[in-house]
């Protein structure tokens, strides 16, 4: 998956970087806690550092675990993933 997501970001390479953004993962299915909220920021940096690496200008689009819900959102420290330009998302279905 990670590979994929370094051919998507290199393939966005022809768009301009003011009108593209890619997202890295539409609903993960993980926890948003404990072990499942460590899997997932490993998960997301590891993502991230491969869409930077090969294309540095590209936005991403970057969600918490639980389904992109809000509290996923919430759990999600922004600290602990590699520097890059970051749009954060949830969904809210309520």
């Amino acid at each position: 998956y990670v590979a994929g997501v370094g051919y998507l970001a290199r393939k966005l390479r022809a768009f301009n970087p003011n009108r593209v953004a890619l997202e890295l993962m539409n609903e993960p299915r993980l926890g948003c806690k404990d072990a499942d909220q460590i899997k997932w920021e490993g998960m997301l940096s590891a993502m991230i550092n491969e869409a930077m690496r090969n294309n540095p200008y590209l936005t991403l689009v970057v969600t918490g675990s639980c389904t992109s819900s809000i509290e996923g959102l919430l759990a999600l420290d922004p600290k602990r993933l590699p520097n890059a330009n970051i749009i954060y998302t949830f969904h809210f279905y309520e």
